[in-house]
């Protein structure tokens, strides 16, 4: 039983697993399918989609919300007319014609209205054969595109990996006389006074002999995560204080399209999570555990819910040297080692302060940082590249199309048939 699912624009995909007795269909009085019809949904998403039905060794039907088109050899190439139903020009006549309120569709009557151009048979043959052509080429530089961005979502991962293996400043590191980090370390210890953390870390991490591994304690001002007021959304406003939750908290910053506000009198009773600029967020629960970013400089004031962590770090430590840290593929590696065997996706304090990160001096994160961020950059831009041709492409699609429709698409031949002498004959085998 073809249903919706199965009608793709330009290709038929069997998504549905749904039956129906061979017998009740006959009752029914149900269309069978043959091979080269032509199917197009008369419901979005989108509404008017068509493709040709490639034939099975089983009877199939199809249910009501598709409209069946079958050209026969009555000079119709049925390909030729799959690929006009589908062009813009169509497309536009069929939302014309739709009728219903909450669920649009477009009746069988209005869809046998919709006229078209009809070029000679040949003609049809030739514009079908440079469609597949071009989409081929259209689909082959799409598919490289694609592959480009796993590319580069790659070269993110690795680029974070090299970094917290100290092998982006590598050189940097030759050319500096950098002193021990015992004495900076001496001063951390005294001023975030984590004596239960301050004893050497065995380490786990792939780093310089420069280096050392610290658990998060050692270097930590304050560690806490808010509350969901009582009354829940009720307490949001339009404006206010903002109040940041999971959905605003992103590798790439904050995203601030959905943020919510809560009351100046609300945030003043939450005032152990007052967020300060340059504080590192982590989100502790549900699937998107584990994003981090920082409160940027110049923020103002803000809050955050019981989902979302502040860590507020030494001034020895640089923000989004933890932030890009949290953020890497070693330290996601231990969530997602913590979590094995958990019912449900959470970090507790305790945990995110026996995890481990690299240190080394402040001079040497901040150029760490400026690396990463110069190869973010590049990765960003050419991500805005690669996406923006995508586009290109689909538009190209739907110009090729349309090219097609208007007769622009490929030169005409006067030895083809005529279509007046076709239209007679379509005229002559329908009476």
């Amino acid at each position: 039983l073809t249903q919706l699912a199965d009608i793709k624009k330009f290709e038929f995909r069997i998504k549905s697993n749904r039956f129906m007795n061979k017998t009740t269909a006959e009752k029914l009085d149900c269309t069978f399918l043959k091979k080269n019809d032509i199917l197009v949904a008369r419901m979005p998403d989108p509404l008017g989609r068509a493709c040709i039905f490639p034939g099975s060794e089983v009877s199939c039907v199809t249910v009501v919300d598709v409209a069946i088109i079958r050209t026969g050899d009555n000079g119709i190439f049925p390909n030729w007319l799959m690929w006009i139903i589908n062009s813009p020009q169509i497309h536009s006549i069929i939302e014309q014609n739709q009728t219903g309120t909450t669920r649009k569709r477009i009746s069988r009557k209005n869809l046998s209205k919709i006229n078209f151009l009809l070029p000679p048979l040949n003609e049809q043959k030739r514009i079908v054969s440079k469609i597949e052509e071009l989409f081929s080429k259209i689909d082959s530089t799409k598919q490289s595109l694609e592959q480009t961005k796993l590319q580069l979502e790659q070269y993110r991962h690795s680029l974070l990996k090299s970094a917290f293996e100290g092998k982006l400043t590598e050189v940097w590191r030759k050319r500096n006389n950098l002193e021990s980090l015992d004495e900076t370390l001496n001063i951390i210890d005294n001023e975030c006074r984590n004596s239960k953390f301050t004893h050497d870390e065995e380490s786990q991490l792939n780093i310089p002999d420069t280096w050392k591994t610290l658990k998060i304690a050692r270097s930590i001002i304050f560690l806490g995560s808010g509350i969901t007021p009582k009354g829940g959304q009720a307490n949001y406003h339009e404006s206010g204080i903002p109040f940041i939750r999971s959905q605003n908290v992103y590798p790439d910053g904050l995203h601030l399209e959905n943020i919510v506000y809560v009351s100046k009198e609300l945030h003043q009773k939450m005032s152990r999570t007052h967020t300060k600029d340059k504080d590192v967020l982590l989100n502790i629960t549900g699937a998107s555990i584990g994003r981090s970013c920082i409160i940027p400089e110049n923020f103002g004031s803000a809050n955050v819910n019981q989902h979302v962590c502040i860590l507020r770090f030494h001034e020895k430590i640089n923000s989004l040297f933890l932030s890009y840290w949290l953020n890497s593929p070693v330290f996601q590696g231990f969530i997602s080692f913590i979590q094995q065997g958990e019912t449900r996706q959470a970090l507790n304090f305790e945990q995110i302060k026996n995890m481990l990160f690299p240190f080394c001096s402040l001079e040497e994160q901040e150029q760490i940082v400026s690396q990463i961020e110069r190869g973010f950059s590049l990765i960003e831009n050419t991500q805005s590249i690669v996406n923006s041709t995508l586009q290109t492409l689909q538009t190209m699609k739907m110009s090729v199309l349309k090219q097609a429709f208007e007769g622009k698409l490929v030169p005409q031949d006067p030895n083809d048939e005529p279509a007046e002498k076709l239209l007679e004959r379509i005229k002559k085998e329908k009476s």
